[in-house]
């Protein structure tokens, strides 16, 4: 799916627009994360410790996710039901 600028610009990505990177913001803080966002990276926890990195790619279609604790699983379903939310054809890779 891409989203066109209303110059005729042609977007790989929702998420290349700042009003959905805010949108994925709220929606982190909404499910209880702490999240901190610095352009196309989030840094997300819980309040007592960082759980994950999300840094974005857009223009490739890409999101890069770093869980940080032990609850993998967990933390990863969530930051994913948000991501396809917002975009459903984003593929994101896990390191």
């Amino acid at each position: 799916m891409w989203t066109t600028w209303s110059d005729g610009e042609i977007l790989k990505s929702p998420l290349s627009l700042y009003e959905k990177r805010l949108e994925l913001l709220w929606e982190l803080k909404k499910r209880g994360f702490y999240v901190r966002m610095h352009a196309y990276e989030y840094l997300i926890g819980d309040g007592d410790k960082f759980k994950a990195l999300i840094f974005l790619e857009p223009e490739l279609e890409r999101a890069i996710l770093k869980i940080l604790d032990d609850s993998v699983v967990e933390t990863r379903k969530a930051i994913e039901e948000v991501l396809f939310n917002i975009d459903p054809g984003i593929r994101v890779e896990v390191i």
